[in-house]
């Protein structure tokens, strides 16, 4: 299992450095330090806030899926979410994923795998709110880059796909799970049970989102995260003097989402830099800007989610090496 794990983080190390290439090449570093120092920083006041609200709103959204596996406060819920967040950010190969399902085990003595199901759900609900999001926008008729109307067709692709096979286990059940099992097991029969263990826990997760009201009120809240997130990144445009329409933050939005479903390295270094490099010079932005915007909205959501996650650690006299271990060893168990 060890072995696995170097390979993993290796091969996570990989993608990371090829997207940190493709961010970085041919980049002038001078110019990059002066963008730098001459951005308006005042502009990164409102998207500090912004970035607050995410993470109560996150949480708050969150607690419709965990209803039916937990009664959790809002306190606990906003804990656990805290941490979470931080150790999915921290930690390669999204190895962080695992920790909010522990806790929930550890502080409400449920089972892991009744625990990854609304984590499961709310990562592949998002994906594809996304995704799809992406597809329509990219193909409305707006000022849209041809290059990246092709990328919402590929997005297009992502959804159908992930859709399929989830719709296999959602409507088939356990004939949808076995089904799945016997495809994937002609590649890894370790990948077949993990990828199935994932679908099945997803679709339990999914149990809160029977009633059409519990679904409404959380799709809502989902658009609304989203929507904000690229209003966000719509408002730090102004440090860099960037001038471009509202929908160019919300496709950059979408675009670092898909750019970090692939594993990679600590702290999303490489994916969200060259997420945003690629989908700024689409907009006819020049490279070196393109970069210096991608550290100032990197480090203003790295910090948030970290200030956030020590502030839960602390409170909660819990060490986050010794939670890591234990909730990696839960998860092999």
């Amino acid at each position: 299992m060890l072995k696995n794990r170097w390979v993993q983080l290796a091969l996570s190390l990989l993608v990371s450095a090829g997207f940190i290439w493709y961010a970085v090449r041919g980049v002038d570093f001078a110019r990059v330090g002066a963008l730098l120092k001459t951005a308006n920083y005042l502009y990164v006041l409102p998207t500090l806030v912004a970035y607050t609200l995410f993470q109560f709103v996150r949480v708050w959204r969150f607690r419709y899926l965990a209803a039916p596996v937990a009664e959790m406060s809002f306190p606990a819920l906003f804990r656990i979410g805290n941490i979470g967040m931080m150790a999915i950010a921290l930690l390669p190969v999204r190895l962080g994923e695992f920790v909010r399902p522990y806790l929930m085990k550890r502080e409400f003595n449920v089972s892991l795998t009744a625990s990854l199901g609304p984590v499961a759900a709310e990562r592949v609900i998002d994906g594809l709110v996304v995704t799809l999001g992406f597809f329509a926008v990219t193909q409305s008729g707006l000022a849209i880059p041809p290059e990246m109307r092709h990328a919402g067709l590929l997005a297009l692709l992502v959804f159908v796909s992930a859709a399929f096979v989830l719709g296999l286990v959602l409507i088939g059940h356990e004939t949808g799970a076995n089904f799945l099992r016997r495809v994937i097991a002609v590649v890894s029969p370790r990948l077949a049970d993990r990828v199935v263990t994932l679908v099945t826990s997803f679709a339990h997760g999914l149990s809160a989102l029977k009633r059409p009201r519990v679904l409404l009120i959380y799709l809502f809240w989902t658009l609304l995260f989203w929507g904000l997130s690229g209003m966000s990144n719509w408002t730090l445009f102004g440090t860099m003097g960037i001038e471009l329409p509202v929908i160019a933050g919300h496709l950059l939005t979408a675009l670092m989402v898909i750019a970090l479903m692939l594993p990679s390295g600590p702290g999303f270094v490489g994916p969200i830099q060259a997420a945003i490099v690629w989908g700024l010079s689409l907009f006819g932005i020049d490279k070196e800007t393109a970069f210096a915007f991608s550290i100032l909205l990197h480090v203003s959501s790295f910090s948030v989610t970290i200030g956030f996650g020590l502030y839960s650690l602390l409170s909660a006299h819990i060490s986050i090496s010794t939670l890591v271990k234990e909730s990696q060893q839960e998860a092999v168990s």
